[in-house]
């Protein structure tokens, strides 16, 4: 039994062995890796089967491809953030996460310390489905778009997303496709359990909060860039004199902009 038991692992290992020798997986771990990658060793042993090596391998080259379109030369990667992505990416099937998972390595290796790239980033990404990633592409693109439109740096974290119940309806009508009649009654949507569960998930990563502002502190209070479009206009959710409203936290907003793509001489 203990013979037989050894020839399938004798197997595994030369089909593994044999899928990165004709994949260029080695090359792109000493590209991403620099030096390093003599002795972190380029057999990467944990990465484990033919179709996790073939995922990271896929998201390598990705990154790779991100890289030369922005005509940036990658520089070696730390290990301990190397690692972690290549781990994690040849776990994730799903072709949106890839490539954050991707855009996430090219800006290590690639942004030369313009993108702020926290070691906590992977341990993030990997806790994230891929609706919830889209969620928060979607809130950073219109913070983005706000902090364009004013001279202030702190302008993300002093604009709120929108009040929680303008938050649900906008998640509803942008992912699917689906109107909320009545804010009032937003805890007996179907969608509801769900949404607050991505909400709370966010918030236990560090990406968002949410806050009960005083009412007389009011803070561009008709401005809410994540509402539902004025024919399914959203009335604030009031808690006695407060407010409850949706931010993005720094971690957050700093997360998301290190799983976009690099722009040619720098990052967006």
């Amino acid at each position: 039994m203990s013979d037989e038991k050894d020839l399938v692992k004798a197997g595994v290992e030369g089909a593994v062995s044999g899928a990165i020798e004709g994949s260029g997986f080695r090359d792109l771990v000493q590209r991403f890796l620099g030096p390093l990658a003599t002795e972190v060793g380029t057999g990467l042993g944990y990465v484990g089967t033919v179709l996790r090596m073939k995922l990271a391998l896929s998201m390598m080259q990705k990154a790779s491809k991100i890289l030369s379109d922005a005509g940036i030369d990658p520089k070696p990667v730390a290990p301990k953030l190397f690692l972690p992505i290549l781990e994690h990416a040849s776990l994730e099937d799903d072709e949106y996460l890839q490539e954050r998972w991707a855009t996430l390595l090219a800006n290590v290796a690639g942004s030369g310390g313009k993108v702020v790239v926290a070691c906590a980033f992977p341990g993030i990404l990997k806790e994230l489905s891929s609706e919830e990633a889209r969620i928060l592409t979607k809130m950073y693109e219109g913070l983005k778009e706000e902090f364009a439109r004013s001279e202030s740096p702190a302008l993300p974290l002093r604009t709120p997303l929108g009040t929680h119940s303008r938050v649900f309806a906008w998640y509803c009508q942008e992912f699917h496709g689906k109107r909320v009649a009545d804010p009032r009654s937003i805890v007996q949507e179907e969608l509801y359990p769900g949404f607050c569960a991505i909400i709370d998930n966010l918030k236990r990563l560090g990406l968002l909060f949410e806050h009960l502002v005083p009412l007389e502190y009011q803070l561009n209070p008709d401005r809410h860039f994540l509402a539902a479009s004025p024919s399914t206009d959203i009335q604030t959710i009031i808690t006695g004199e407060h407010e409850e409203r949706i931010f993005m936290t720094e971690l957050g907003y700093q997360f998301v902009r290190a799983c976009q793509p690099p722009i040619s001489g720098g990052n967006s």
